[in-house]
């Protein structure tokens, strides 16, 4: 069936480049753009267009070119490749299990940043196939690249920077031609969200974005912290020094005040204290961000405090969270404090902070890099002083960077 003069393409089982003569296969052409993985063996993405003939491939290709861009799904096919492997079963020659495949969830950007994501996916492919007199070495290294730049790109990473890129080759002592770099630079331009140009801004009390902001309640004459003397003390009385750095509220026996069932209930009155709203220190530390992130059914907050209840049909309660904790909201609230002696931000100056609006999916991309940066600042216990404050500092720097959509 190989012909060496052949023009169909033979789409085997793995990576070729054969063809065979349109005379002796004419009963089995197929004319298309398609994407396909192997029914058995080995997991690979293939795509190919124009006439080509198979045998034993699985072929996919999209319903709507207008919304689905068949070589945008190769690559993201490609970039999940180890995702398709576990799809794969067989004590001898392994075959996928398609329904899971099919199950697959991908991310769908508009089609104007498909098609860029792919202009330079198909650069960087082309710089690899176009090796040839490079050292292997080189070679190895044009690949890694491009396996580096397709996950940032498939995956809303924008932690690039050709300066930084430029010195991680410098310290490998490989030279990389200027064209190269060229095409690094124009995959950073289309990662830093240029599709999101317009996004819009609202005040956090547009419903849009909160249903409601309140705050608890001070002690005062309607209930004593600490007093077991009339009932049992079953809850705690949450202030700001109850958050920690890790946005994370803390029961301290040692510290957090104590109150009644019947004082919770009073302040839940006022606070309407649920699960997923973020709490906000308004007065004394002002800016201090926790998410309630469990039934509240054992504490209720005190008046230096907003509850933010989020309108999670368009806001994920743990982005706004990291926005609010970012310098972009901090910078602006510290211009903002009134008080000569207690500082404090008043509820409608909170309620006037402005929030982007984009998408969920975008949304929960970023609350992903984040929390792993927060995680590793967790994780941090015998680590040096140093090296703690690093963690905190790169939190910090890539928080700013993927949550400022205006520069």
């Amino acid at each position: 069936m190989k012909d060496e003069d052949g023009k169909i393409k033979i789409l085997t089982t793995n990576k070729s480049n054969i063809f065979a003569n349109e005379n002796k296969v004419k009963n089995f052409i197929v004319d298309r753009e398609i994407v396909c993985i192997p029914w058995g063996g080995n997991p690979i993405v293939q795509y190919y267009n124009g006439k080509f003939i198979t045998s034993d491939n699985r072929i996919a290709t999209s319903i709507d070119k207008n919304i689905l861009s068949n070589k945008f799904l190769y690559y993201y096919f490609e970039n999940n490749i180890e995702k398709v492997k576990e799809f794969y079963r067989g004590s001898g020659i392994k075959h996928p299990d398609m329904s899971k495949i099919l199950d697959m969830e991908i991310w769908l950007p508009p089609l104007e940043l498909q098609n860029k994501i792919v202009a330079i996916l198909d650069k960087f492919q082309d710089a690899i196939e176009n090796s040839k007199g490079l050292l292997p070495q080189e070679i190895e290294l044009r690949k890694m690249q491009y396996e580096y730049y397709r996950d940032k790109l498939l995956s809303f990473d924008i932690d690039i920077t050709p300066e930084r890129e430029r010195e991680r080759e410098r310290q490998n002592s490989i030279e990389i031609p200027n064209s190269y770099w060229i095409l690094l630079e124009q995959a950073i331009e289309y990662i830093k969200n240029k599709i999101y140009k317009k996004i819009i801004y609202l005040k956090l009390r547009d419903k849009t974005i909160t249903n409601s902001i309140n705050t608890g309640l001070n002690p005062r004459n309607n209930f004593n912290l600490n007093d077991e003397s009339n009932e049992k003390l079953v809850a705690w009385y949450i202030t700001t020094k109850d958050y920690s750095e890790n946005q994370e509220i803390i029961f301290d026996i040692n510290k957090t005040a104590k109150i009644t069932e019947a004082a919770r209930k009073l302040i839940n009155k006022r606070s309407k204290l649920e699960k997923n709203d973020i709490l906000f220190s308004g007065i004394g530390t002002v800016g201090k961000v926790a998410l309630v992130d469990f039934e509240p059914y054992n504490f209720d907050i005190s008046e230096s405090t907003y509850a933010i209840k989020v309108n999670q049909n368009n806001i994920m309660p743990k982005f706004l969270m990291h926005y609010l904790r970012s310098s972009i909201v901090q910078n602006q609230i510290f211009k903002d404090l009134k008080g000569s002696t207690l500082k404090g931000i008043r509820k409608v100056q909170l309620e006037n902070l402005l929030i982007p609006i984009i998408p969920l999916e975008i949304q929960n991309k970023i609350v992903n890099i984040l929390d792993k940066f927060q995680k590793a600042i967790e994780h941090s216990k015998g680590l040096l002083p140093q090296e703690i404050k690093l963690r905190e500092q790169q939190y910090e720097y890539y928080c700013d960077k993927l949550l400022n959509f205006k520069k």
